[in-house]
């Protein structure tokens, strides 16, 4: 409908079905199909088609108006959806996330077509961003049966354990920041976050 109302203005403005088919670049049969069809759809005719120039109906003449308020509207929307593919995508992210972890991210998304803003805070912070509406997305810990999405918490080592790997059975040696696991394979753990959850990044040592 929208491309049918274009050739109407044209053909009100122009006088012709031949110069608005050429104001809008179509061929001149694609802009008389249209407007055959907006005639259908609307149940009445628009144009006379005995007259040497294009001629509007009156019905038609009664049209114009709206026809012009709706390709106005159509512009303006294609102009927002534009100015919303160039604004960046804000995400509210956990303030010890790495420059290369977000660079990684960032890259990934302009891959996409997709422009990303990252916004380091801390939990409690990131969830008032996302409730206010002054991020789009947010990374934040929530209950299991709430979640979208859940990531297995793991440990990388030089040596082979074949014993499961408890957090809560994890116990502090006698240096800072190394504890003892299962199978008597220490690791360097550093605990990260705020509030009652805590986040281990362990490595194995020798």
């Amino acid at each position: 409908m929208i491309a049918a109302c274009r050739v109407l203005v044209e053909v009100e403005e122009r006088g012709s079905v031949t110069r608005a088919a050429a104001a809008l670049d179509v061929a001149q049969s694609v802009a008389s199909r249209r407007i055959v069809a907006l005639e259908r759809q609307l149940g009445s005719p628009l144009l006379e088609r005995n007259a040497r120039r294009a001629v509007l109906t009156p019905f038609g003449r009664d049209l114009v108006p709206s026809a012009r308020r709706l390709v106005r509207l159509a512009d303006e929307l294609e102009l927002d959806a534009e100015r919303a593919r160039l604004r960046p995508v804000t995400i509210a992210v956990p303030e010890d996330c790495t420059t290369r972890d977000l660079a990684v991210a960032d890259a990934a998304g302009r891959a996409e077509g997709i422009r990303l803003e990252f916004v380091r805070a801390n939990p409690l912070r990131r969830s008032e961003l996302v409730s206010a509406l002054a991020v789009r997305v947010a990374v934040l810990a929530v209950p299991v049966d709430r979640a979208r999405w859940t990531a297995q918490l793991g440990a990388a080592g030089r040596r082979r354990n074949d014993h499961p790997l408890r957090i809560d059975r994890l116990r502090a040696g006698r240096r800072g920041g190394v504890v003892k696991a299962t199978g008597g394979i220490r690791m360097r753990a550093r605990a990260s976050g705020s509030g009652p959850r805590t986040t281990f990044r362990t490595c194995a040592t020798s």
